[in-house]
């Protein structure tokens, strides 16, 4: 109903998230992941029969006038019947060599083992797509390549500035990559910043937020929207990110040429990014804007360094 709903232009749910409204290709390609990923199962699992293996039965009057074209004496064994039917590799067991253009007792008459086999079928190139997507997704939060969306949403997992994994390092320890390092922004009057992350709690029911206080909790449901329409009460509250998306929200600005000011701390230094009529001022790296790949497969939420709050 998503995409339909998209595209009969019914107006989207107020505060409603994630917008799917506003994700037909996104709805689209999971579907078609999810048709592929049925049609592929379904196939592995259809059993193979295999009668083949099956040696077929010849009657005995064909036997005895092909057991002709053999050399020497014939030699039997007990009384002939004919109420059962003969294979064609029991010549062999007179233990005489066959002559002629086709042996009777050569190798390509013998049968195989009897009964049909049962196997399965080849799982197909929609299974093998399927489970090479998944392993190189579930691979992108340990190696620096994407955080959001990926299997790291709601695992909790954290291994940007220190690692809660039992044996999995964070990224600082191990990967020399400048996009990597700890941002901690601070103020700033961008948009795509101000709302980087947002506090879901804000919308839950009064009762939910009774309860929640009296119970002395503190409501939170942060998320890292792709792009966020209403306002952002907890704009101010500080929060760090991967200096990727820094660059990717600062160069974007420029491009737009938007007069802004970030704040910011990387490696416990304060520092501050400004855009006016005048020009640009601050760390030359920001400006450099991301490559079409970089922008499609990079895409990092938000953390807390001294705090596991699961995001989404």
């Amino acid at each position: 109903m998503c995409p339909l709903m998209y595209y009969w232009g019914l107006e989207q749910t107020e505060k409603e998230y994630p917008p799917y409204t506003q994700y037909p290709l996104g709805v689209s390609w999971v579907t078609t992941l999810a048709v592929l990923n049925t049609l592929a199962a379904v196939r592995y699992a259809t059993p193979k029969v295999d009668y083949r293996s099956e040696p077929k039965p010849v009657s005995e009057s064909k036997t005895t006038s092909k057991s002709k074209m053999t050399s020497g004496p014939r030699t039997t064994s007990g009384p002939k019947t004919t109420s059962e039917p003969k294979y064609v590799s029991e010549t062999k067991a007179s233990g005489h060599k066959a002559s002629g253009p086709k042996a009777l007792g050569s190798k390509a008459s013998e049968p195989r083992a009897t009964g049909p086999r049962v196997g399965f079928r080849w799982r197909g190139w929609p299974s093998d797509v399927m489970m090479g997507m998944v392993l190189a997704i579930g691979l992108m939060p340990y190696v620096a390549l994407r955080t959001y969306p990926a299997f790291a949403m709601f695992s909790n997992l954290r291994i940007e500035a220190r690692s809660n994994h039992w044996f999995i390092p964070d990224w600082q320890s191990w990967l020399p990559f400048e996009y990597t390092k700890p941002v901690r922004v601070y103020q700033t009057n961008l948009r795509n910043l101000e709302t980087f992350q947002v506090n879901l709690a804000h919308y839950y029911p009064t009762s939910t937020l009774s309860a929640l206080s009296e119970a002395n909790i503190e409501p939170a449901l942060w998320i890292c929207p792709p792009n966020w329409p209403f306002d952002n009460p907890d704009s101010a509250r500080p929060y760090s990110i991967p200096k990727f998306e820094l660059q990717r929200a600062v160069s974007r600005a420029i491009m737009k040429e938007k007069n802004f000011f970030v704040e910011y701390d990387i490696y416990g230094k304060r520092e501050r990014f400004e855009c006016n009529v005048g020009g640009c001022e601050g760390d030359n790296s920001l400006k450099k804007p991301l490559t079409i790949w970089q922008k499609a497969i990079m895409r990092f939420r938000s953390f807390d360094p001294d705090d596991d709050t699961c995001r989404h």
